[in-house]
């Protein structure tokens, strides 16, 4: 389940709150655990996994600009990844005035934190959902990624080699409505 940060962003950097986090709900007894935090407001969420790992990739809206593609590893139980929000962002805030609360630096590792694998320059794209689909465009041999963007109209297609740490936008589809 992921929790935006409800406009109260130091909360996403509190260990203690769930909001800006993205967590697993153990249905038979209601407990929850966080499994990533340093969230804005992640939307789409796909769990995947590869011959050595299992894994969340995660669509989130960014502030003006930003919009993040996150891979976050399920397979270390002691860490839990962190994001970086509101310290680290590629985007701005929508007055463009400087927070000393939430800076948005533009590097998340130089802070410790994870980076995204993908996020968009553009602003107020707003993606909101991933899926994954085996080989659907033609002479791919990696695996296809659909992002779809409610205020962009668009649906953007990657390509993905997570063994090789390749995640690249392929082509893009404007659909208008």
């Amino acid at each position: 389940l992921s929790i935006g940060d409800f406009r109260i962003r130091n909360l996403a950097q509190k260990k203690d709150s769930i909001f800006g986090k993205i967590i697993s709900i153990n249905l038979k007894n209601k407990n929850f655990n966080v499994v990533s935090m340093g969230h804005r407001n992640p939307q789409g969420m796909i769990l995947q996994e590869n011959t050595n790992e299992k894994y969340i990739l995660s669509a989130e809206h960014g502030p003006k600009g930003g919009d993040e593609i996150n891979l976050i590893k399920l397979n270390n139980a002691n860490e839990i990844p962190n994001f970086g929000w509101p310290i680290s962002s590629y985007g701005e805030h929508y007055d463009g005035k400087f927070r000393k609360d939430s800076p948005l630096y533009k590097s998340h590792s130089k802070y410790g934190f994870n980076e995204p694998i993908y996020y968009f320059k553009r602003s107020r794209l707003g993606v909101n959902q991933i899926i994954y689909s085996k080989k659907i465009i033609k002479n791919s041999s990696e695996k296809n990624y659909f992002v779809t963007s409610l205020n962009g109209k668009t649906i953007f297609i990657f390509e993905n080699n997570l063994e090789e740490k390749n995640f690249k936008m392929i082509d893009k589809v404007y659909y208008g409505k």
